[in-house]
């Protein structure tokens, strides 16, 4: 019906964006594979790269809004994190930052380390 119609040319912008981020962010541009089941399995470790990508910019939406203008940049210094892990134990090899405190936060994460916000 029209109706469907409408709210899936809505959403087109949606999609044509996380195109263009496989493209330039995860080197969507060239496939470079050699055989099908290659070509198939980039292309679904891109997929699944990109929903994770999005769940983690939906979760921290108001941090990107109040803070960091980036998801970027706060991936970036998500990737500073150090752990250690012995067994069922997990240990920061550094402490985190106030922004990754912040972050971590923000994504509900903070108990996974025993980390304290103040």
């Amino acid at each position: 019906d029209a109706t469907s119609v409408l709210e899936d040319y809505r959403s087109k912008d949606v999609i044509e964006k996380l195109f263009d981020l496989y493209k330039t962010e995860h080197d969507g541009y060239r496939v470079r594979t050699e055989n099908e089941h290659t070509t198939e399995g980039k292309t679904f470790v891109n997929f699944i790269a990109a929903i994770i990508r999005l769940a983690i910019m939906t979760k921290i939406s108001f941090y990107l809004q109040k803070v960091e203008p980036s998801i970027r940049i706060v991936l970036a210094k998500l990737n500073n994190i150090m752990i250690s892990t012995n067994g069922t134990t997990k240990r920061l090899i550094k402490p985190l930052t106030k922004q990754q405190k912040e972050i971590l936060s923000a994504l509900d994460a903070v108990n996974e380390f025993n980390v304290r916000l103040k």
